[in-house]
């Protein structure tokens, strides 16, 4: 990686970790659900769950699993599943002790889809990809993270954030296999330049080797 790679990686996860609790883990899974959007199968954005310490759980037997694969094994005639989320404090220490490179490769393109929409209408520039090295993007995606770490009461009130469940329910009922790791929301398939296979190895998000 690059030294400005670098840095600005390391801006974005100073950014990200300054955040209370509450407003961590309400990003994380804000950005997770947003992701979605741009999959073709929800499935797809497991990669970032299991990365970031979710959990699967049974909705049959309540067993709770470390992966989707593991679940279907034991129990291939399971009848749904719940996304059982990581609490702020394990998800804290699992970004502290990413590397830049894992955080790079994990954590900004889970920001990338996430906001993909607002990064073009703020001209944040593009994320990094085969195609750009995404410092503009960086830059201002660390902005935006001190801002909502910063920001202040609006007309004299308080800004209060919702409270964040944390168990996510999935569809409760026999889905085909592709999708029953899919939520219970439709899933409406996105063009993105970057979101034409569930490969993570083929995005080739570092530039900088």
């Amino acid at each position: 990686m690059k030294t400005k790679t670098k840095q600005l990686t390391q801006q974005v996860r100073n950014a990200l970790l300054a955040c209370s609790n509450k407003v961590l883990l309400e990003t994380i899974i804000e950005w997770l659900d947003r992701a979605d959007e741009y999959f073709q199968y929800a499935d797809w954005s497991d990669h970032f769950r299991y990365t970031l310490g979710y959990q699967v759980e049974s909705d049959t037997t309540e067993i709770v699993y470390a992966s989707f694969e593991e679940l279907e094994a034991a129990e291939p005639d399971f009848m749904g599943i719940t996304w059982i989320v990581p609490d702020a404090g394990t998800l804290r220490d699992i970004l502290a002790a990413f590397s830049l490179e894992d955080f790079y490769h994990n954590v900004i393109p889970l920001a990338g889809y996430a906001l993909h929409d607002s990064a073009y209408e703020q001209k944040w520039g593009h994320a990094p990809s085969t195609f750009s090295d995404g410092y503009d993007f960086m830059h201002s995606l660390a902005t935006h993270l001190h801002e909502k770490t910063y920001r202040k009461p609006e007309r004299g009130q308080i800004v209060f954030l919702p409270d964040v469940a944390h168990k996510r329910k999935s569809a409760s009922v026999p889905t085909p296999v592709f999708a029953r790791r899919a939520s219970s929301e439709t899933v409406n398939p996105r063009e993105h330049p970057s979101l034409h296979s569930p490969d993570w190895s083929d995005q080739n998000l570092d530039l900088d080797h």
